[in-house]
C-alpha cells in the first residue's frame, strides 16, 4: 500500500495546455453577446444574415465544448485516478457496515419473534388465571346463594311457628352469606389481576450504538394483484366522491408529452390537448 501511495504522489499531477486556438475562441465567445446586442431585423435579408450568424454561434459552442473536453481530459483522468485510490477502502467499509447491519437485522428479527412468543405465553397464562378466577368466583357465589336460600327457607319456617326474632336473624344471616360470597368472588378476581400484572412483559433490549425506530411502509393489501389493480381501485373510489385520493394518481408528464409529440391533434388524454408551439431551431452545418 505504501508503494501505491508513493506512486500516487508522483502520478497525481498534470499541466493543462492553454493553446492559442483555445485562447482565441474564449476571447471571441466572451465578446459575442455584446456584438449582437445592437442588431435589429428590418427585412428578410437581415433575418437570413442573423440566422446564419446564430448558426455560426451554435457551431462555435460545439467546437468550444469539444476543446474544453480535450483541455480538461488530463485533469479529469487525474481526478478519477485519485478517486480510485480511495475506492477499495471505502467499499471495504461499506461492505463491513452492510454486513453488520444484516447481522443486527437478523438478530432483531429473532428477538422480536422470541419476545412475541414470550408475551403470547404470558397472555395465555394470564388468560388461564382469569378463567380460574371466574370459576372460583362463580363457585363462591353459587355456594353463598345456596346458603342464603337455605337461611331464607328456615326463616319462613320460623315465621310460621311465630318466632319472628329467629326469622329476622336468619334473614340477616342470608344477607351476610351473599355479601361474603360477593367479597370472595371479588377477591378471586383481584388476586388473578395482581398475578397477571406481576408477570414481566418481554421487551427488546437496545443494542448499544444503534437506535430502533418505526418504519411504516405501504404494501399491497391482500387480494390486490399489482399496482395497476391498486390504481384501478383508487380510481373507482374517487368516482364515488373520495377526491382526497387524487394526489395518489400522479400524472406522468413524460408520457403525456410523448403522446402529444407522437399523436399531435389525435392525442386523447382527459384534461390535456396537444398544441403546436413552434420554436426556432438553427442548423449546426
Amino acid at each position: 500500500m505504501n508503494e501505491v501511495l508513493e506512486k500516487a504522489r508522483t502520478d497525481l499531477s498534470v499541466t493543462l495546455a492553454m493553446t492559442p486556438e483555445i485562447q482565441a475562441r474564449l476571447r471571441e465567445g466572451e465578446g459575442a453577446l455584446s456584438s449582437v446586442k445592437g442588431y435589429e431585423i428590418a427585412d428578410h435579408d437581415t433575418a437570413n444574415a442573423v440566422a446564419e450568424e446564430m448558426n455560426g454561434y451554435k457551431r462555435a459552442i460545439v467546437k468550444l465544448e469539444d476543446l474544453r473536453k480535450g483541455f480538461l481530459r488530463p485533469a479529469q483522468e487525474i481526478i478519477e485516478n485519485a478517486k480510485s485510490l480511495f475506492n477499495p477502502a471505502i467499499e471495504g467499509f461499506k461492505g463491513a457496515e452492510a454486513h453488520c447491519k444484516l447481522l443486527l437485522a437478523g438478530w432483531s428479527d429473532k428477538e422480536q419473534k422470541r419476545i412475541a412468543l414470550e408475551n403470547a405465553k404470558r397472555e395465555e397464562a394470564a388468560r388461564k388465571l382469569r378463567q380460574e378466577a371466574e370459576q372460583k368466583a362463580a363457585a363462591e357465589l353459587a355456594r353463598a346463594n345456596k346458603e342464603a336460600e337455605e337461611k331464607r327457607r328456615l326463616a319462613l319456617e320460623e315465621e310460621a311457628k311465630g318466632n319472628a326474632a329467629r326469622a329476622a336473624k336468619l334473614r340477616e344471616q342470608a344477607r351476610g352469606a351473599e355479601e361474603n360470597g360477593a367479597a370472595k368472588a371479588q377477591d378471586a378476581h383481584l388476586q388473578a389481576a395482581a398475578a397477571a400484572t406481576a408477570m414481566p412483559v418481554a421487551e427488546q433490549q437496545k443494542v448499544s450504538g444503534t437506535s430502533m425506530r418505526d418504519k411504516w411502509v405501504p404494501e399491497l393489501a391482500p387480494g390486490v394483484a399489482d399496482l395497476a389493480h391498486a390504481k384501478a381501485m383508487i380510481v373507482e373510489v374517487i368516482g364515488k366522491g373520495r377526491v382526497d385520493l387524487l394526489g395518489y394518481l400522479d400524472v406522468n408528464e413524460t408520457a403525456v408529452r410523448k403522446a402529444a409529440e407522437g399523436l399531435h391533434e389525435a392525442m386523447s388524454v382527459p384534461g390535456f390537448v396537444a398544441v403546436n408551439r413552434p420554436i426556432v431551431a438553427g442548423s449546426r452545418k
